[in-house]
């Protein structure tokens, strides 16, 4: 009998149901030149910017060939000929609309939009981004899929990205949220005031990784990264550095996707009252697994000793054994920003 019940307690915590697929997707795609390259990194969406119907096609279908699947405006496709051979198409969800807040649409056109849409192509879902997360209150009803894009680098504490992800999940319903997170220079852009000096810079590895993990810790269902094109026809690809800073991201999201889709959410196993202390725990096939991070940009914050026992072990870090990373990291504190990554020992 004690067998049984231990073999039915294993069986109990391994995952066996299909897991919610966690999409990790990239804007900005214009050619099919590099897909193949993106799909090779992890990316599993993208979200094509090109709209003349022939050119998307051609996108769309290179990407479907190797498993990429894709956003995509459905404007000009309705409007021309391809609209005939609409089955044909087969996006991951038509993009109906970016930051319409922005845009000052109302609702009432935004909603209008979609319905058309939905009627044109009945099967397919349609996702919509704001550019912050209370106006989900204003259009949650407006697409299938509600998109929220939060730009902080350097203007703003990045802790922001938390305060619109909250306001876009408490909105959204039960609605997925799948939040886009910045990967360019706002210096591409033009800024508010001509005369004074461009303002900008490209987030740093850190910055990326902790406004995703930051994300995840508020209930996102997918992550985006704005964008892959950048000035005079040029790709990411042509500065390695920040390419490389957001692989980095990419590569240790894609290692933690299991656990996002197919982990089960469960109580922390520290409980703590600390300021910009967050913690988030998830058990997958037999494992515990938590994120801490630390959403000060100015003080570091120290950890629980809870979590610098020989139950765990660290992920995603240069050492992962505790005792020498105790070692190296003085007293064991979490720096600004800083995201930690657990796992814990095969749990029986």
């Amino acid at each position: 009998m004690i067998i049984l019940a231990w073999i039915l307690s294993v069986f109990t915590q391994l995952s066996f149901a299909g897991p919610q697929e966690f999409p990790i997707g990239i804007y900005s795609i214009e050619d099919d030149s590099h897909l193949v390259e993106l799909k090779n990194s992890g990316f599993s969406v993208i979200h094509i910017s090109e709209q003349e119907p022939d050119r998307l096609n051609a996108i769309a279908k290179k990407a479907e060939s190797i498993g990429l699947k894709y956003l995509a405006y459905p404007d000009k496709v309705r409007s021309s000929t391809w609209s005939t051979s609409k089955n044909s198409w087969h996006p991951k969800a038509w993009y109906i609309f970016d930051e319409p807040d922005v845009h000052r649409k109302t609702a009432k056109e935004i909603c209008s939009l979609n319905k058309s849409i939905k009627s044109w192509s009945p099967n397919i879902k349609t996702a919509l981004a704001v550019g912050q997360g209370s106006a989900v209150q204003t259009y949650a009803s407006c697409a299938d899929i509600i998109m929220v894009d939060w730009y902080p680098v350097p203007h703003l504490p990045l802790e922001s990205v938390i305060t619109q992800i909250k306001l876009a999940r408490k909105y959204a319903g039960s609605k997925p949220v799948w939040a886009i997170l910045q990967a360019f220079d706002w210096r591409e852009y033009r800024q508010k005031s001509p005369t004074k000096p461009r303002v900008g810079r490209f987030p740093t590895f850190s910055e990326i990784r902790f406004m995703t993990y930051a994300a995840i810790l508020h209930g996102v269902d997918g992550i985006f990264y704005f964008k892959f094109a950048m000035p005079g026809r040029r790709t990411l690809l042509e500065y390695p550095e920040k390419w490389q800073a957001l692989l980095r991201v990419v590569s240790e999201l894609n290692a933690f996707k299991p656990i996002l889709q197919g982990g089960k959410p469960i109580p922390p196993p520290v409980e703590t009252k600390i300021p910009h202390m967050e913690i988030k725990a998830w058990r997958y096939n037999l494992r515990d697994y938590v994120v801490i991070i630390n959403t000060d940009g100015k003080e570091k914050l120290k950890l629980p000793t809870e979590m610098l026992t020989p139950e765990w072990r660290l992920l995603f870090e240069g050492k992962r054994n505790l005792e020498v990373w105790k070692a190296t990291v003085k007293d064991a504190y979490l720096l600004p920003y800083r995201v930690l990554v657990f796992e814990s020992r095969m749990k029986f």
